[in-house]
């Protein structure tokens, strides 16, 4: 059986039918998964067509996995010019029996549910949270309230009517978008962490001079809280702690980062690192750091934040979305506090040996993360899924198909 996949990715295809991904984190081996289970998969994604392969993008491609190329769009804006032409091609790609994964909150998944007929069963995979995508200081647009209210609602409505909905939180996303009763439901992280991946022990700390902050973050909207991080660096300086950050990650809000790295005199101590491609390349980027941090307006739960943990790093974060399954109340503060994050850093790394408990800490959390333990989850949801549409495909009549 083939699976529909929608994705909230922007893709290139180049003229030899090779898909490539604008995001390290959309490569081939995240969508390979469904073929644990699925014959083929098929993505539901805006497509770009160009000669060559942007440089930095990596494959999204290969045995098993293509895509159905929807008119490409940045912005909500350019959505909207789109609308009908994204109806027609989602329209059509559905026409098919095949099973429907939808990866939400997205506009082409949500436009792809409102294709299906009130019969079909789908199936959701939960990734991310709008109401706190577009709470204050996240994304900057004067319809950033009424994004919030609409697509928090939406979620709950696609949510609720699955088949199927797994989680990429233990319990956060859970209580905000309930699954219906009926459906099967899980959890799993879209991390890749195989066993190799495992520091061998958590990081062990001493008194020192300086320290290095580090963290691993998109920097295309403001959600990642960069700017949080970039005056609590600030403060911790003027606390008289020596600190160095290294950012890695890049996006639209680099400039106007960089910019206010400037304002704040801090420039000196700030490195943007850029992008970092997934796997042994991250993980040597974080073994350069001493304390991981995460400030962010918007989470899932975290996948820098587990490869860090992984590798034997303390970390600080948010008290927001998956964060807390992740971290104690101790190593948290909340969202857009500044002075609170430059206080609790100040605090932990003047206390090496928690950095050590910490770390270690860290360490075995991030063991629950491994991938052989996510993939049984996987599977579970793929099969659950898999039958329902089976059951669909066999009982209902030729008029709800």
């Amino acid at each position: 059986m083939k699976i529909l996949v929608s994705s909230t990715g922007r893709f290139v295809q180049t003229p030899d039918g090779a898909l490539w991904s604008l995001v390290p984190s959309d490569h081939y081996g995240i969508w390979r998964r469904y073929l644990e289970v699925f014959d083929s998969v098929r993505l539901l994604a805006r497509t770009e067509q160009r000669a060559t392969p942007p440089s930095g993008a990596v494959p999204a491609s290969g045995d098993g996995v293509d895509v159905e190329p929807l008119p490409f769009y940045v912005g909500p804006e350019a959505f909207l010019r789109q609308y009908l032409p994204l109806r027609q091609r989602l329209s059509a790609a559905i026409r098919t029996r095949a099973a429907v994964c939808l990866r939400l909150p997205c506009p082409i998944g949500s436009l792809a549910r409102r294709q299906l007929n009130g019969h079909r069963p789908y199936g959701v995979e939960v990734i991310a949270d709008p109401f706190d995508s577009y709470s204050p200081g996240a994304v900057n647009h004067p319809l950033r309230p009424v994004f919030r209210a609409l697509f928090s609602r939406r979620l709950r409505a696609e949510a609720r009517q699955a088949c199927a909905a797994a989680y990429v939180t233990k319990e956060a996303l859970q209580r905000r978008y309930p699954p219906a009763p009926s459906a099967f439901t899980t959890h799993y992280s879209t991390i890749e962490l195989p066993a190799a991946s495992f520091a061998a022990e958590p990081r062990r700390f001493g008194p020192r001079e300086s320290w290095k902050l580090i963290t691993l973050a998109s920097l295309a909207q403001l959600n990642k809280g960069p700017d949080v991080l970039l005056k609590a660096v600030r403060r911790c300086l003027d606390g008289g702690v020596k600190v160095t950050l290294t950012w890695l990650g890049d996006g639209e809000q680099l400039e106007a980062m960089r910019a206010l790295a400037r304002t704040l005199g801090i420039d000196g101590v700030v490195h943007f690192a850029g992008r970092v491609m997934p796997g042994p390349p991250v993980f040597a980027a974080l073994d350069q750091g001493d304390l991981f941090v995460l400030p962010s307006r918007q989470e899932g739960v975290p996948r820098a934040m587990i490869e860090a943990m992984a590798r034997g790093l303390p970390c600080v974060g948010s008290t927001i979305g998956g964060i807390p399954e992740l971290l104690p109340l101790e190593d948290m503060v909340p969202p857009n506090e500044p002075e609170t994050l430059a206080a609790r850093l100040l605090e932990v790394l003047g206390d090496p040996a928690r950095l050590g408990r910490m770390a270690a800490r860290n360490l075995e959390t991030a063991r629950q993360y491994e991938s052989s333990l996510l993939m049984e989850r996987r599977r579970a949801f793929y099969r659950a899924l898999q039958q329902r549409t089976e059951e669909w495909i066999n009982e209902a009549p030729a008029s709800h198909r």
